[in-house]
């Protein structure tokens, strides 16, 4: 309670003789303000004075809250008497956090709340959804407006002001890339949901994906490429990503222009910057064609850090691979769940200009390895060469069953023959790059060499050749081939996963961080899980809100929000308490106390309030009064609610305006 008194004293002094005073008269008016702050519990002119409905005063905390166990009440004022009709024209409150509070524009920090504060520090992304048409506009300053398409429905009511509803069918929000988006080592998510099914949330394709079901940070394991050559000659390929050890290359001719004589991917010189290869046409020499009509081949290029530290895939080297058609055995890096299929390339060319060597796999696999075959066909014989050179052979193993890799396609088929077989792909792709191995041993120590040919994106050709003679594919055995077929580009697949579930029906706040080393996923506030993990992210792709590549989401969304930044648990859950408790405020006037008139929001019907929801400030809540009659009369009330017990809404002063006077003679 605060009273200030204003005194004007003015002093008469009636008509005297020269030694005959008079007793003086003296007229004293008083103007005082009238009380319209509570700010204590003072039982006259405080919270004291109100009444409390669920709520109660906290002694310790000196602020109005809900009781114990309660997620909903309300106080209503004591009335003020402004002692004649006059105008209310706003109302001001101080609470001890920001409670139902869209985030800052245009990267601004909150200082005036005692708890609480938003840091928008390195935020690139701030959508709060409430446009009722047209371009979903980005606020964090940077202009990334997004273009919404398909399914998607403006001013669904949201969990601040309005949100946009999606369809499940066709409906997103894309964000052009820009440099503004780009994610260093840090990276937050926020994002309030109410799903009515399942989907993705928010998406950018080779870095991350926020679904209702799990958090997926992608990592890049390789890169893919094309090259091709009508001469027998090293070419040097340059890597195009950077890579700590030296990966493994894996080659596939992808053309048949010679006929029956198949260009032997002759690779080496592999480093951690790129490699040299040959094509080495086997034409029934023992040396390689100095010259043919050009073919191309597929080329993929595997971390081994990245690609080896997920399950399903191991990437490595064999040394010492004989190449007279015996057996090497090889034990892989870890046990896979399912015995792998497995594919191979020769790392070194030792051949000195002889027909280089292949490599295939027999199909005595295991989970934990696999024995390799190594042949040179230097000649027109039916067998492996004896007494050549061995060589070092790289191998990629995949798990098929559980593979993980984006855009990935694999398949096989036990060719008999050496026939040309097809293979379709489904979904189609853009831009295929494919991979052929043999699996089998079924022809002994036949020379047998893996192959495709019209790579389209709708599928392929591909078989084995059995080079039984000098320059064709023999008609043999039957042996098990297989392909896998991935986009053109960089080869990704997710580094980790958290798994969850957001439920559907309720408003629940997804909250994703990495922090460099590590993955976490939050729902209300609270961790739900946490992984070790090591990214780098692309930044090269727009940003989707409400699909992914595959699907879509079915829902509301509200506030989406990414920061270049790892944000602390504490500021996670001041995040969740800024959505999930809620002050609000209707106010009556009238001209006679106690007063009957009904209460009202802004509109002037009982169907709105004020709120937070109407602060775009960085500072406590100042809002104007509409619709308001004077009166001398005035009164609030307000409502406390809360989405968990454990979070109570917390009020520690009101303020109405403007400043009123009484006055008051003596």
């Amino acid at each position: 309670m605060r009273l200030i008194f204003l005194m004007i004293f003015c002093f008469c002094l009636q008509s005297c003789g020269s030694n005959d005073w008079s007793v003086p008269k003296a007229l004293k008016s008083f103007l005082t303000l009238v009380d319209q702050i509570d700010d204590d519990n003072d039982t006259v002119g405080g919270f004291g004075a109100g009444t409390h409905n669920q709520t109660q005063w906290a002694i310790v905390d000196e602020w109005v809250e809900l009781q114990p166990g309660q997620t909903s009440g309300d106080f209503v004022s004591r009335v003020m008497d402004a002692g004649s009709t006059v105008s209310w024209t706003d109302i001001m409150w101080t609470p001890q956090r920001p409670l139902y509070k869209e985030l800052p524009d245009n990267g601004q920090s909150e200082t005036a709340y005692s708890q609480g504060n938003a840091n928008m520090t390195d935020n690139v992304l701030l959508m709060h959804m409430n446009e009722s048409g047209g371009m979903i506009e980005d606020t964090s300053g940077n202009n990334n407006d997004g273009t919404a398409y398909g399914g998607v429905t403006y001013g669904a009511a949201g969990r601040f002001n309005t949100a946009l509803d999606f369809d499940g069918t066709n409906g997103y929000v894309e964000v052009t890339d820009d440099d503004s988006l780009d994610i260093g080592s840090g990276l937050t998510i926020e994002v309030w949901i109410r799903p009515d099914g399942s989907g993705p949330v928010i998406y950018r394709k080779n870095d991350f994906v926020l679904t209702t079901s799990n958090f997926t940070l992608y990592t890049n394991i390789g890169e893919t490429g094309t090259l091709s050559d009508s001469s027998f000659g090293a070419q040097s390929i340059v890597f195009n990503n950077s890579y700590v050890n030296t990966p493994v290359v894996l080659v596939t001719p992808v053309t048949d222009s010679n006929g029956n004589n198949y260009p032997i991917p002759a690779v080496s010189a592999v480093n951690t910057t790129g490699f040299d290869v040959s094509l080495c046409v086997d034409a029934g020499s023992s040396t390689c064609e100095a010259t043919y009509s050009q073919e191309t081949a597929h080329y993929f290029v595997f971390d081994v850090d990245k690609a080896n530290q997920l399950s399903w895939i191991d990437a490595g080297t064999k040394s010492s691979v004989s190449t007279d058609g015996s057996s090497t055995s090889l034990t892989f890096g870890k046990t896979f769940s399912n015995a792998p299929s497995v594919w191979t390339t020769a790392q070194t060319y030792s051949q000195g200009g002889n027909i280089a060597s292949v490599t295939w796999a027999d199909d005595d696999m295991t989970t934990t390895g696999v024995t390799l075959i190594g042949c040179v066909h230097q000649g027109t014989g039916n067998v492996c060469t004896s007494g050549q050179p061995s060589e070092t052979v790289g191998y990629v193993a995949i798990d098929t069953n559980t593979a993980d890799i984006d855009t990935f396609q694999t398949g096989f088929s036990d060719i008999s023959n050496s026939s040309w077989t097809p293979a379709a792909f489904s979904p189609a792709y853009a831009t295929p790059r494919v991979m052929v191995t043999q699996n089998d041993n079924d022809g002994w120590q036949d020379p047998q060499y893996p192959w495709a040919r019209d790579v389209t994106g709708l599928g392929m050709d591909f078989r084995y050749c059995e080079a039984d003679g000098a320059n064709y594919c023999d008609s043999h055995t039957n042996e098990k081939t297989y392909w896998f077929a991935v986009e053109d580009g960089d080869i990704m697949a997710p580094a980790e996963t958290i798994n969850y579930s957001s439920g559907t029906g309720s408003w629940v706040l997804l909250t994703a961080v990495y922090n460099g080393t590590t993955m976490s996923l939050y729902m209300d506030g609270a961790l739900v899980d946490a992984k070790p993990v090591s990214v780098s992210f692309l930044n090269d792709e727009n940003i989707l809100i409400g699909r992914d590549g595959s699907g879509f989401f079915d829902g509301m969304i509200d506030e989406a929000v990414i920061y270049n930044r790892d944000l602390s648990p504490a500021e996670i859950l001041d995040h969740y308490r800024r959505g999930a408790v809620r002050l609000r405020y209707q106010v009556r006037t009238g001209s006679v106390s106690p007063l009957s008139t009904s209460w009202t929001g802004p509109d002037g019907t009982g169907a709105t309030f004020y709120s937070e929801l109407s602060n775009s400030t960085p500072g406590f809540p100042f809002l104007t009064l509409t619709n308001v009659p004077d009166n001398q009369f005035f009164q609030y009330r307000a409502y406390f609610d809360t989405d968990n017990v454990s979070y109570p809404p917390e009020l520690k002063s009101v303020e109405i305006g403007p400043a009123h006077y009484l006055e008051r003679l003596e």
